[in-house]
């Protein structure tokens, strides 16, 4: 096969691979937890109340959620054209994901070389660093970021490596947009490619260009600040105890998430000094310890030879960078008193590409390289498309379209979980809290948890299952 079909082969594999992983189930599985049906919840209540500056929960300002709404207001109009639905909620991230594909594998491509573009795809593909949970795959703020985050990256380098000044803008503008997707999480790779100009030893500090496109983004990121300030409502009492959503999202959600323990009350302290390793063991799958592995030999090359990484060749500087990316927030996450893996996800694309370098720098000189390459990526690549077309999907084959529900009050005996609470937004269900012992009538349904189902209130029988719930009815 010459290397031009090669090259279709494998973005043919890759783009179909991105097609089926971007849609595959993704309109019948269970809502999330967190924080997606939360998410769908704010764009429910923005798209009826009309406030596009104020996040709203349950009827009542969200003083949980603090980020700026740029995924809330995709979401919402998501449904104003699909409807209320999983697809809908969802629509935003896929195309997100979508479009950090084609971005990623363009700059690769540009900085590397087209093998080096599709391979890492495919290893992003094969795994859970984008196609997992609180990513790819739920209407979750990291996707969104990690696609602004990483067209940030491209331009800059367009604009440091091939000198194109109007690159640099819109980099700007990038991170400009991943601010109003995550706020302060949009610095999370400026550390890395500080870093990375001083290794390169490029001094752009005296550009005009650059100093512009920093005002830049900071004018993107300051007007939503003015647009809250103008029009954000403050709240007597929040979760956090904070008067605003600004102060929730920089001081409580930011500040005291990273350095503070236990800032939620909740007793759950999760530093773990090997964060990285901890990432790369749940996303990464198999390529966690190819990588180790590919480190060893690279090692065990060098020294042999006497000689440092060359400093020449197709994606040496891509590599630089990619380290200068990872390392940073690897390192404060390390430290962190909460972290989740998912705080990564912008990282994940540079990780992999760091994969494939080696793999492509070590296949030549160690043959067993290609075979053990290919078994893991069958191997992985099937592990991935059995995970995404076995997601569970109770909570929506019991509440989508449920006639038996829609638009009716129902009983809870506690507070609804916030997937709950969507499903029943969505059927136009209103409920009300009551307690074993109230006085219910006989058209009265009452919904409970099935942990909670020893408690059920006298007088009712189980009409049926409901995901994780039972649906209660009079006893005739």
């Amino acid at each position: 096969m010459n290397a031009e079909k090669y090259h279709k082969v494998l973005r043919a594999v890759a783009a179909a691979l991105v097609l089926i992983s971007t849609f595959c189930n993704r309109h019948s599985f269970d809502l999330q937890e967190w924080d997606e049906s939360r998410n769908g919840v704010n764009a429910y209540e923005m798209f009826f109340n009309g406030d596009y500056v104020n996040l709203y929960y349950d009827n009542e300002p969200d003083t949980w959620n603090a980020k700026p709404p740029l995924l809330v207001w995709s979401i919402a109009l998501s449904y104003k054209v699909f409807g209320f639905n999983e697809f809908a909620l969802r629509f935003p991230t896929a195309i997100c994901a979508l479009g950090f594909f084609m971005v990623l594998f363009v700059m690769i491509r540009r900085f590397s070389s087209e093998t080096a573009a599709s391979l890492t795809c495919l290893v992003l593909l094969s795994c859970k660093a984008i196609y997992g949970m609180h990513v790819g795959l739920t209407g979750d703020f990291d996707m969104m970021l990690a696609f602004f985050l990483t067209c940030s990256v491209y331009f800059f380098l367009l604009f440091l490596e091939d000198n194109k000044t109007g690159a640099v803008y819109l980099s700007a503008v990038c991170a400009g947009l991943a601010f109003y997707t995550k706020g302060p999480a949009s610095l999370l790779l400026f550390p890395g490619l500080f870093l990375y100009v001083i290794i390169r030893r490029i001094g752009i500090l005296k550009s005009v260009h650059i100093w512009m496109a920093l005002i830049l983004f900071a004018g993107i990121a300051g007007s939503w600040l003015a647009i809250h300030s103008l029009f954000g409502k403050p709240v007597e009492s929040s979760f956090y105890g904070s008067e605003t959503s600004v102060e929730t999202m920089f001081v409580h959600d930011t500040y005291r998430r990273i350095f503070e323990k236990d800032f939620d009350g909740s007793g759950n302290i999760n530093r773990d000094p090997l964060f990285l390793f901890t990432v790369l063991d749940s996303k990464f799958n198999i390529w966690n310890y190819l990588l180790f592995l590919m480190l060893i030999l690279s090692v065990f090359r060098y020294a042999r030879k006497h000689s440092g990484i060359p400093t020449g060749g197709s994606g040496q500087n891509l590599m630089k960078l990619s380290v200068c990316i990872v390392l940073p927030p690897a390192i404060l996450f390390s430290f962190a008193h909460t972290a989740h893996p998912w705080y990564m996800a912008p990282a994940f694309p540079f990780i992999a590409f760091l994969v494939v370098f080696f793999f492509l720098s070590l296949y030549r000189q160690y043959k067993f390289m290609v075979p053990l390459g290919i078994l893991v990526l069958v191997f992985t690549l099937s592990r991935q498309l059995f995970y995404l077309g076995t997601l569970p999907r109770g909570m929506h084959v019991s509440f989508t379209n449920n006639q038996k529900l829609a638009g009716r009050e129902v009983m809870l005996t506690a507070m609804p979980s916030q997937d709950l609470l969507l499903y029943m937004k969505w059927l136009k269900v209103s409920y009300k809290i009551v307690s074993p012992g109230s006085a219910l009538t006989k058209d009265d349904l009452v919904l409970v948890h099935k942990p909670d189902m020893a408690s059920a209130l006298d007088g009712f029988v189980i009409a049926g299952e409901l995901g994780r719930y039972y649906l209660l009815t009079p006893v005739k």
